[in-house]
């Protein structure tokens, strides 16, 4: 398979493979890091046909290294020991409880509030962007504290009564 054929059916997936081996990495995930590496995979793999894994461990270790040279060029130390297994990175050590939790909540927020709500919310809360940025983003006129104080309200408040499995997981982890 080529890169291009596998990005094309599971980018949705691999992306959000890649957020949860950051955070194991301890790391926040960096979605211009992330695009910059699967816009030079794609150009240097391009025509070649590798096995699936070996393309995603590629696309994987060439994320790290983005993230690696971003701590040099800022000048800050990466005090992180960033694993170039992509296996480790996203495998049994980690815990399942938490990607049920990042999915609900995510699904959740999605069904509840209207696309540009989840969408600022998913910006400023996943993606970690500042309020300025979404207005530099285009996004004006817009009450982002009252905003995403009603929707942090709804996950921690309205969601576990709602979700039972969800419920049961938040009391598991934190008491």
């Amino acid at each position: 398979m080529q890169f291009q054929d596998i990005m094309a059916v599971k980018f949705n997936e691999i992306k959000h493979n890649f957020i949860c081996a950051s955070k194991k990495n301890g790391l926040d995930f960096n979605e211009d890091i992330f695009i910059d590496s699967y816009i030079k995979c794609n150009e240097t793999l391009k025509n070649k046909n590798l096995e699936e894994n070996e393309i995603i461990k590629y696309f994987w270790v060439s994320y790290c290294n983005n993230i690696k040279k971003e701590f040099r060029d800022n000048k800050h130390k990466c005090n992180v020991e960033i694993s170039e297994s992509f296996d480790a990175a996203v495998d049994e050590d980690y815990d399942d409880r938490k990607l049920v939790l990042y999915d609900t909540i995510i699904t959740y927020v999605k069904e509840k509030y209207s696309e540009l709500e989840y969408t600022l919310w998913y910006l400023h809360f996943v993606e970690k962007k500042s309020y300025e940025s979404l207005v530099d983003m285009g996004y004006k006129n817009i009450n982002f504290h009252n905003l995403f104080r009603n929707i942090n309200y709804y996950i921690k408040n309205k969601l576990p009564n709602e979700n039972t499995e969800y419920n049961n997981i938040i009391k598991d982890l934190f008491g």
